[in-house]
């Protein structure tokens, strides 16, 4: 026997659900369909979908930062309501108080749409009240270094950086996957391609990278690096 409140305390401090992953998912939406809805708090409702989130995660993913969303809105305000008190008005509240950037605002958006919606799939959220709350969000057009720019920084950079500077230049390659890439594991010398694996890719997919389509000036470099044993 489950016992459901303790289960849920000890899976929602938890990282790794590898053993359990569905009979938790199916315990806590079980619980949740059988409990008295008018009592349960939009807190309680957070703390069983950081379980499910956890729950559907893929081998690679992390839950890092859905947990620090998820734990800023149990804290606020909106977890002391109850269910039957979350509404159109105080979650717009809740966003607009939020003195963050338009762009984290949208996001915590998202998540609180994504609880909700967790909700009525449990049969415990009637509707989503989120339908009609919209955060702009200014379009930034990227910033593209240019050809001047990229040659004065590699002169400024030591050979150890330069070869990161070409990869991330030529290949589009993450700045992320590129401090997280064990070289010496993920570079094949005698094809010359480099693997970024599903546990450093963000999008937890592995992909490999054939090193020959950059240009010459960048292939010539990984080579002398190559030689040297780096």
């Amino acid at each position: 026997t489950l016992d459901r409140s303790s289960a849920a305390s000890d899976v929602y401090k938890r990282q790794d659900l590898k053993p359990f992953k569905t009979d938790v998912s199916a315990v806590v939406t079980e619980y949740l369909k059988s409990v008295n809805v008018s009592e349960l708090t939009f807190s309680q409702l957070i703390d069983k979908y950081i379980i499910y989130s956890k729950s559907r995660l893929k081998d690679g993913q992390s839950v890092s930062t859905t947990l620090s969303m998820c734990q800023m809105i149990r804290k606020s305000f909106l977890g002391k309501l109850k269910i039957s008190e979350i509404n159109h008005d105080n979650i717009k509240s809740f966003i607009d108080n939020l003195k963050l950037s338009a762009r984290t605002k949208w996001n915590y958006l998202l998540r609180i749409k994504a609880i909700i919606n967790y909700g009525v799939k449990c049969d415990i959220v009637k509707s989503d009240p989120t339908k009609l709350i919209n955060v702009k969000v200014p379009h930034k057009d990227p910033e593209i270094i240019t050809s001047n720019q990229l040659k004065e920084l590699i002169k400024q950079s030591p050979n150890n950086v330069v070869t990161s500077i070409l990869l991330l230049k030529a290949l589009g390659i993450r700045s992320n996957e590129i401090l997280k890439t064990d070289f010496e594991s993920s570079y094949n010398i005698n094809e010359h391609t480099l693997v970024i694996s599903k546990t450093v890719s963000k999008t937890a997919t592995s992909r490999m990278i054939p090193l020959q389509m950059l240009k010459p000036v960048s292939y010539t470099h990984l080579r002398a690096h190559e030689t040297r044993g780096n």
